[in-house]
């Protein structure tokens, strides 16, 4: 299909996510393509661009929903979240044989500020054994971004099927304090069993390579990697376990990290973790936007009252 034609050349040519409930009275869509869109069942697209770091790769399409009904704006999330697993995992592969046409020595050795190596997590992504649970997560995530708009509601809901779906506490969420530096709790379940710390360095520990680096942390025995530090990668208890440490994107930029604590004899899932740090970003990106409106209004409203008074 040629670039800039019909709706997944045109998902492609615009880098964007594109959904259509019906093709053929939709005015973004042209005449040809809603020719080629009669070959369906359904006049309902939802398209999404699969990102790399050199541009748009191709595009992932779901067409011909079960039963007939249109696709929502919670499925094109979905689809996005999956399209950007999509993007990582071809872009780690074509790195790999780059790499490895390049030099057989470089081949086991590893970087000390990568947190996964990219074989460990191209292997973990390539696997499809707990892809089923992963889209019901972060349908999940998705579903509780849409419905809740207060930051703290939004941010709970987000957290809460995590927490029962990895068997995790304390499950907290991060963001970096523009002050301080420092990492802030902004939200957590602890399951009745243990609470996260409220507080902790954004230099330090897995955690702190975590946010410096944005790769995550996937490990069932944290204290053993050399660049463990007890007073900031452990809950409030102070006790090791094992540890999934998410990065948190805001326009490019991590801004902060989602640690989740599985009960011992849990290894957390790369793939999981990559799945839902796209996920949980777009509750991120909610929660600033919620409160720079807020800003916005309060600013307004200061503007006029001080007008007022001159």
């Amino acid at each position: 299909m040629p670039v800039g034609q019909g709706v997944a050349g045109e998902a492609f040519s615009r880098a964007q996510a594109m959904l259509v409930e019906d093709a053929a009275s939709d005015a973004r869509i042209a005449a040809a393509a809603q020719e080629k869109a009669g070959r369906y069942e359904s006049g309902s697209f939802a398209v999404a661009p699969v990102p790399s770091p050199s541009g748009v790769l191709g595009v992932l399409c779901a067409t011909d929903r079960a039963g007939g009904a249109p696709f929502e704006e919670t499925d094109l999330a979905v689809l996005r979240i999956l399209a950007v697993q999509v993007g990582q995992l071809l872009t780690q592969r074509r790195r790999l044989a780059k790499e490895e046409a390049s030099t057989s020595a470089a081949r086991g050795t590893t970087d000390p500020d990568r947190t996964l190596p990219a074989p460990s997590v191209a292997a973990s992504l390539a696997s499809d054994e707990a892809a089923p649970r992963d889209a019901e997560l972060a349908r999940q995530v998705c579903e509780a971004v849409s419905a809740e708009v207060e930051p703290g509601r939004v941010l709970d809901a987000a957290i809460r099927p995590i927490a029962l779906a990895l068997e995790a506490a304390p499950v907290a969420l991060f963001l970096r304090d523009a002050d301080s530096g420092d990492l802030v709790c902004e939200g957590q379940v602890d399951g009745g069993r243990c609470a996260d710390r409220m507080r902790i360095s954004a230099l330090r520990g897995l955690t702190g390579t975590v946010l410096a680096t944005g790769n995550l942390v996937a490990t069932p025995k944290p204290e053993d990697d050399p660049r463990f530090d007890p007073e900031v990668d452990t809950p409030e208890g102070g006790q090791a376990a094992p540890l999934l440490c998410l990065p948190l994107r805001f326009r490019g930029k991590v801004l902060g990290v989602l640690r989740a604590f599985p009960r011992s004899g849990i290894a957390p899932s790369a793939r999981t973790g990559e799945v839902l740090a796209a996920a949980l970003s777009a509750a991120v990106r909610n929660v600033f936007l919620y409160r720079s409106l807020v800003d916005s209004i309060e600013e307004v409203a200061r503007a006029r009252r001080e007008a007022g008074l001159a």
